[in-house]
């Protein structure tokens, strides 16, 4: 009996087991109904969304020094077998990796192989930025089989187009515009540079003792700081005296804020990064209306820049995170088309870490999925009108004084000119006149 009634409890345990079991599971079913039906909408507008022009802006890769501090113990040459500011072969890795994840990540949108149609790729007229851009693009485009041109070397040549440092306004921004210095003086001179000097007196002064040279600007506590970065990543033992400061948060901090210092206030970011914004958002607004402009086949643009390249765009767009921007990093501006409405979005994402997916930025005013009418709306104010009258650069980008001085030496070059040819012409005439006696040279072996 004792052997039964064990029996029958554990009949019941089991029962009441499965009906347990039995109610788990519809409750599990129905949680995932109901989650299906809240995510459903969401994946099926992100279905709906096409992925039309992708462009890319990136820094380029690990450097050397580009002007080493005067007491700096590494500052011959000598130290650096590539040269200073030359792109490493760190740097290199650095950009085929990227190059590769681009591959991955806009596998299904890019051709496989190469088009000049597909893609445009500028850089700054710099060796590092060339140099990173031909290693992105090793990484991007590997020869298919119809593209090989040489077995040994898995590796095609793609263009790389750039402008003379003078006249680009675009990557390297370096094109010269005398209002936008003027504003950067003022800046170095007026009272925020002034307490934010005299809130780090201390580290100023202790870094220009060290260092052997004025540290007056947050681009002077920057250029110094790089040294010292690129001397630690290349295991170079560091004078005794950065220990104090380096990588300290002040020391970092300051050179995170100089990045902003070029794009202070909405002029500053309208001269600075103005040029290259209003360029990014003519390819979206092409694009979007099938413009003439822009060849139907474009996808990709990529922009071969520079740490202050990156971090103008992103301040001057309200979107920088007070962290210098690292090597390789990238801007991910993105155009989706809606299959069903027609209407097109842009997304912006951020890649300044390789252990971590890219980041999802926000324009401020707008969403994270900014509609294109609103994307440009909002960064209007960074457009300029005329870049150029903005800049006052005057004719040729040149100021007031520098014309001035143009027209008043072309004006005597043309005068003397005129002179000159006047007065030979005076004398041929003279010379060819009638009345004008030859003279006949007696030669020795003549009669007298």
């Amino acid at each position: 009996m004792g052997r039964l009634k064990m029996k029958g409890h554990h009949s019941a345990v089991l029962c009441f087991k499965r009906e347990r079991i039995v109610k788990s599971s519809f409750l599990l079913i129905l949680f995932l109904f109901i989650l299906s039906v809240i995510i459903t909408p969401t994946y099926a507008k992100e279905k709906d969304m096409e992925l039309r022009l992708v462009q890319v802006l990136f820094r380029h890769g690990a450097r050397n020094p580009i002007d080493p501090y005067p007491a700096d113990p590494y500052k011959d040459e000598s130290f650096w077998p590539e040269g200073f500011s030359q792109l490493t072969k760190i740097g290199k890795q650095q950009h085929y990796a990227l190059g590769k994840y681009f591959r991955v990540r806009y596998n299904n949108f890019l051709n496989s192989s190469y088009s000049p149609y597909e893609i445009y790729v500028q850089a700054s007229d710099v060796d590092r930025t060339l140099m990173s851009a031909e290693v992105d693009l090793a990484g991007l485009y590997p020869p298919n089989s119809g593209e090989v041109w040489n077995d040994k070397i898995q590796w095609q040549p793609i263009p790389v187009h750039t402008k003379p440092l003078n006249s680009d306004n675009i990557v390297r921004m370096s094109a010269p515009c005398p209002k936008l210095q003027r504003l950067i003086d003022a800046f170095n001179q007026g009272p925020e540079m002034s307490q934010i000097y005299n809130e780090n007196r201390e580290l100023f002064e202790y870094l220009e003792k060290n260092a052997g040279k004025p540290i007056r600007t947050l681009q002077d506590v920057d250029y110094l700081y790089d040294d010292l970065f690129i001397e630690n990543l290349h295991n170079y033992s560091l004078p005794d005296w950065t220990k104090k400061v380096f990588p300290g948060n002040a020391f970092l901090n300051l050179t995170a804020l100089s990045f902003k210092v070029i794009t202070w206030n909405a002029e500053m970011k309208r001269l600075k990064a103005g040029p290259l914004v209003k360029e990014l958002v003519s390819h979206f607004h092409e694009k979007s209306i099938g413009s003439e402009k822009m060849d139907h086949r474009r996808k990709l643009f990529m922009y071969s820049g520079h740490d202050t390249t990156v971090a103008s765009l992103l301040n001057s767009l309200g979107m920088y995170n007070d962290i210098p921007p690292p090597y390789a990093c990238a801007v991910m501006l993105e155009l989706y088309r809606n299959i069903s409405s027609g209407s097109h979005s842009v997304k912006i994402f951020y890649r300044n870490d390789t252990k971590s997916d890219p980041y999802l930025l926000t324009l401020p005013g707008c969403n994270s999925s900014c509609p294109l009418d609103s994307f440009m709306e909002l960064t209007q104010s960074v457009i300029p009108l005329n870049w150029e009258s903005e800049c006052e650069s005057g004719f040729l980008g040149l100021n007031g004084i520098s014309l001035a001085a143009l027209i008043l030496g072309s004006f005597f070059s043309v005068l003397l000119i005129v002179s000159m040819l006047a007065v030979a012409l005076a004398k041929r005439k003279k010379m060819n006149n009638p009345a004008y006696p030859y003279l006949h040279l007696q030669m020795e072996d003549e009669d007298a």
